[in-house]
């Protein structure tokens, strides 16, 4: 067995192996090259802090970093059923610590299906902890149509996303870098109700991943119930995934809003 990074493994490959180490997993894994290419660029997966298990020069094994400044996130980690049970996790990140180390990372992060106790174990065993529940959620919004919203197009920038406020951190995809990182794939929109602005929604039409709905000022219910009608208006069925369980009010605006609880998800992490 050779652990090294994934520098020089083709995408193809690395998609082929994640494809079979997730066969009959919790959701189904798509096998499309581009999706995945598109999915690494808006995760920042760095290749040469990525690393892998080849048993004959085949991938038998796998764990995908994002990195930024002083954070990188396990963005994916599988290994083939033929090559569990002998801790390739494990060797595959006493490999890379050292070079996520050179490179100044000094925090990790991942996230990891609360129901999959194996790899919850083996993220223990490399010294992650659990630090908080991410909900997922999925469906058709609800409409209301006598709410009066205006919902205008706008450029995906930093300052634009500056307008408004999140009121809690995002996971690793969703902050400010991942949007940015896929500026040319996502869409924007500003919120107004009676010529109030309201907040703004970022979509991505391809998958209907709503991945920021963000209030312009306090948090209210009624903030969030506009943002929300105001993405199932743009797009008919949409997905909001790893919201954190404490932002209590925007999740009780998701459930009045039709969506349907799908997944819970645990952050864990770990110093470097």
């Amino acid at each position: 067995m050779e652990i090294r990074t994934l520098t020089n493994t083709a995408h193809e490959d690395i998609v082929g192996c994640f494809v079979e180490a997730f066969a009959g997993y919790f959701v189904a894994i798509p096998e499309d090259l581009g999706y995945w290419q598109q999915r690494w660029r808006g995760a920042r997966v760095d290749f040469g802090l990525s690393v892998g298990a080849f048993a004959d020069d085949r991938l038998v094994g796998f764990i995908l970093h994002g990195v930024d400044g002083a954070a990188a996130c396990n963005v994916g980690t599988g290994v083939l059923p033929a090559y569990r049970g002998r801790r390739l996790v494990q060797e595959m990140y006493a490999f890379v610590m050292p070079l996520l180390r050179q490179e100044g990372v000094r925090h990790l992060g991942l996230e990891v299906i609360t129901d999959n106790a194996a790899a919850i174990k083996a993220y223990e065993r490399a010294g992650f902890v659990i630090c908080r529940t991410l909900l997922c959620f999925a469906g058709e919004v609800v409409d209301q149509p006598e709410r009066a919203l205006t919902i205008r197009s706008r450029p995906v920038t930093s300052e634009q996303l500056g307008k408004a406020s999140g009121h809690g951190s995002y996971a690793w995809d969703h902050i400010d870098a991942g949007i940015l990182a896929l500026a040319d794939a996502y869409q924007l929109y500003e919120v107004c109700k009676d010529d109030t602005f309201i907040g703004q929604i970022v979509l991505h039409p391809d998958t209907g991943i709503l991945a920021r709905c963000d209030l312009a000022g306090p948090e209210t219910l009624e903030g969030y119930r506009c943002l929300l009608e105001a993405a199932g208006r743009v797009q008919r069925k949409i997905r909001i995934v790893n919201v954190d369980e404490r932002l209590r009010t925007r999740i009780s605006a998701i459930g009045e809003s039709g969506l349907l609880l799908t997944l819970k998800q645990y952050e864990m992490e770990r110093a470097l």
